[in-house]
């Protein structure tokens, strides 16, 4: 993604201003500039950096693709291919990040980032591991908890935030410990409780220890599949002869889009377009994950520092698990792969990584013997981030309605607790829920920052409006009292666009472009349509607020900027809070009649049950971008 600062801005305003005076956006270029960088170009990339001598000890964070100016690709100008490496030094403890020419194969610029921690990886975790079980009261807190091989302990390490309460610089984790009974036992399901440590992996020492409370370990739990499930013939649902597939292209029916993956925010769409009779019209620039965060509501020290930034800490598309058809997805899926590095730089290729396929949508329309069924184009995939497992689905729908569909599922984060003489339950748990005599599934949320830069029908006149449906009073004296109006009002600037859903109005938001009309003289518009969703429940003082600003709406609008790309900044991982929205609109900008991008948070409240234990049953939650305005009528009455 482009981060240079010496943006072409006054040339993208006059290409994109000419192609609204145009009409609706038919560009063409070449979507391949989109291409995620392929393992040839990824040892390239480390190539170049590792010929600089500084970097020669450094570990790679990450390497992926510098996105081109959007002008350029919008003017349909040569681009060049560009990598953008992430570097960390250990000793130094410090970040640096190269911008690589991959044609000329050099270095194109590069900077040191200050007071910044890039995303953990399996190096740190390897650390934290060491360095605990070098400690001399490791053994015996364990001991102390019945458990007399400690090699049975599976140590994770979680990212430490930060909460107001340290001055220890350097690279921290905290270490969450599991007993793991047997080798390939559900780890997850037996948690070492009441040993709490935190570990600075720069000075190689612990820093917080805490063994306060022991918890005898819960019994051995188990998760089973019924027998004979995945030999069972299940009926393929995708006409494969439907998708076209040219490298990361994708035509079906009437759209086209561009899908490209990287490390952190795992699947993106690039140029989503709808093809209306002669007409290709735009409706995503781009779209993505742009963060996700959990904040666990237990006061204990050992669970309220439970905040993980999934994406911006630990790297949200590293954890996409190959998809197993006939399991994940259908008979017929067909899949593109995705391509990560190491620590070393070394090329690492993910296979299945993204499905694609296509399967039944239910009743489109009927009126009577008149009706039509629907088909529906899905692009999944499935991050495994330790016990959660997260699915992310794009759907895209006949009638030009695109959805966004999370699935949670997986193994709750739980605590073990004191049982009684009689085996019950000693005491209620006012912070979660008791799902079994021995364990406490602790209340939390999971928050899901989206970033959706549409452009409607092009890039600029865009404006946003808040539409909602209340009753309408009248001085009639004969009025039935039953009037109601659809009150919008124009989101003219940053701050005044930081919204919350109102599910009692049914409140969507709506893009338009003011220069494009459709055939009631109105403007074309998209209108976000949100699903379930939930305000964050920890106070506006807490620490997780502050690092996590973003919570502070469910929708934020800000004007198009090539370096604004998290909603929680760059680099989250150990932040002092006011990065990514907040900051982005700070200045207050004017969001009307410009190229504008959306800001979608969506919040799952998860109070746990019995019976998402031990593994919880999927929980589907998401969004729909709707077409309003932006046909004639409906377009799957057209021939």
């Amino acid at each position: 993604m482009s981060r240079h600062k010496n943006r072409t801005l006054a040339l993208f305003m006059a290409l994109t201003t000419a192609c609204a005076t145009h009409g609706p956006d038919t560009t063409t270029s070449n979507d391949r500039v989109f291409d995620a960088l392929s393992a040839n170009e990824v040892r390239s990339a480390v190539t170049v950096v590792r010929t600089d001598s500084s970097t020669q000890g450094d570990r790679i964070v990450s390497v992926i693709l510098d996105e081109p100016d959007k002008a350029l690709v919008l003017a349909a100008q040569p681009i060049a291919r560009t990598a953008r490496v992430v570097t960390y030094d250990d000793a130094l403890n410090s970040v640096q990040e190269f911008l690589v020419d991959l044609k000329a194969l050099r270095v194109r610029s590069s900077q040191q980032i200050l007071d910044a921690q890039p995303m953990l990886d399996g190096i740190d975790a390897s650390r934290a591991n060491s360095i605990v079980r070098a400690d001399r009261r490791w053994a015996a807190a364990l001991s102390r908890r019945g458990i007399m091989n400690p090699a049975r302990v599976m140590v994770g390490a979680w990212s430490a935030g930060y909460f107001g309460d340290s001055t220890d610089r350097g690279r921290m984790v905290r270490v969450v410990p599991y007993f793991s009974e047997i080798p390939g036992d559900r780890a997850y399901l037996r948690p070492v409780e009441g040993l709490i440590v935190d570990v600075n992996l720069t000075r190689g020492v612990v820093t917080y220890w805490s063994d306060s409370l022991v918890v005898p370990i819960a019994d051995r739990g188990t998760i089973e599949v019924e027998p004979g499930y995945r030999k069972r013939n299940i009926p393929a649902d995708n006409p494969a002869d439907g998708i076209q597939i040219n490298g990361s292209s994708v035509i079906w029916k009437k759209w086209k889009l561009h899908i490209a993956p990287n490390v952190r925010e795992g699947v993106v769409l690039h140029r989503v377009r709808y093809v209306d009779g002669a007409r290709e019209r735009m409706m995503l620039y781009r779209a993505s994950i742009s963060e996700m965060v959990v904040p666990y509501g237990d006061p204990d020290r050992g669970w309220f520092v439970r905040n993980a930034f999934d994406e911006g800490e630990l790297g949200l598309g590293g954890f996409a698990q190959p998809l197993r058809v006939g399991v994940d997805v259908p008979f017929g899926a067909r899949f593109l792969s995705a391509v990560n590095s190491n620590a070393r730089g070394t090329p690492t290729e993910h296979p299945r990584a993204i499905a694609i396929y296509e399967r039944d949508g239910g009743l489109a329309w009927r009126h009577l013997e008149l009706a039509r069924r629907s088909r529906e184009l899905v692009i999944e995939w499935i991050a495994s981030l330790g016990n959660y497992e997260y699915g992310f689905a794009w759907i895209l729908h006949e009638d030009g309605t695109i959805e966004q569909r999370t699935t949670l599922t997986g193994i709750m984060s739980v605590k073990g607790t004191v049982v009684s003489e009689t085996g019950a339950a000693s005491s209620p748990d006012a912070h979660g829920e008791r799902i079994s005599a021995q364990l406490v599934a602790p209340h939390h949320q999971h928050f899901f920052a989206f970033r959706l830069d549409t452009d409607v029908d092009g890039a600029t006149h865009q404006r946003v409006t808040e539409v909602d449906g209340r009753p309408m009073a009248t001085l009639r004296e004969s009025d039935p009292h039953s009037a109601m109006t659809a009150a919008t009002t124009v989101l003219a600037t940053e701050r005044s666009a930081q919204r919350k859903t109102a599910g009692d109005a049914a409140r969507r938001w709506t893009v338009q472009n003011t220069s494009v009309r459709n055939a009631v003289g109105a403007a074309v518009g998209i209108s976000l349509v949100p699903g379930e969703n939930s305000q964050p429940l920890a106070d506006s003082s807490a620490w997780i607020r502050k690092r996590a600003g973003f919570l502070d709406a469910q929708l934020w609008v800000t004007p198009y900027r090539a370096n604004e790309f998290f909603a929680a900044g760059e680099y989250p991982n150990q932040s002092r809070g006011g990065d990514g929205l907040p900051s982005f609109t700070r200045g207050n900008a004017s969001v009307t009649d410009i190229d504008v991008v959306l800001w979608y948070v969506m919040g799952i409240t998860h109070l746990p049950r019995p019976e998402d234990w031990p593994v919880m049953p999927a929980h589907v939650a998401g969004f729909k971008l709707t077409p309003t305005g932006y046909f004639d009528a409906n377009p799957l009455t057209k021939r």
